[in-house]
């Protein structure tokens, strides 16, 4: 028998456990998807802004893959995991790059670093495509988080 469901599950806390498990899939993607952003960045001389329309649907996709309830909270996450990714990227390849001429390693470059020639270099090195990028990654990262995808998957049934 199917188990009578209220009209504010939707908003319902993910079940016990998932919130460490999504919370551990988004470091993952995060540092996944740094580490891929930093080395093609610095392999291709430029910015590579679209990775971050990857990270949005890349944290959109890890939230559905270990089943957090669709709805408010996971679109949340997206975007936040997104926003903090295109930051933490743009950060890091400014200190691999100044971390090089300055015979620094990327880390200790990075912990030096200050947010205003960070955000200068940024600046400097991004062109419109990227801008344009980073700003609808975000937007990304909503949208496709939002949906609670096939019911016949995650066991979720349509009211009519």
């Amino acid at each position: 028998m199917p188990i009578a469901r209220g009209p504010d599950t939707d908003a319902a806390a993910p079940p016990r456990g998932r919130g460490w498990l999504a919370a551990g899939v988004l470091l993952a993607g995060l540092l996944g998807i740094a580490t891929i952003w930093v080395v093609l960045t610095l392999k291709t001389d430029r910015a590579c802004g679209w990775m971050a329309l990857v990270a949005a649907v890349d944290y959109a996709m890890l939230l559905r893959l270990v089943r957090y309830p669709p709805g408010l909270v996971r679109m949340a996450l997206a975007v936040v995991a997104t926003v903090l990714t295109v930051v933490a990227c743009a950060w890091l390849v400014v200190a691999a790059q100044l971390g090089t001429v300055l015979g620094l390693d990327p880390l200790s470059s990075a912990l030096r670093l200050g947010p205003v020639l960070a955000w200068e270099y940024t600046r400097l090195g991004f062109t419109a495509w990227d801008w344009a990028s980073a700003a609808f990654s975000p937007m990304l990262a909503a949208a496709t988080a939002w949906g609670g995808g096939n019911p016949r998957i995650n066991g979720r049934r349509r009211r009519p």
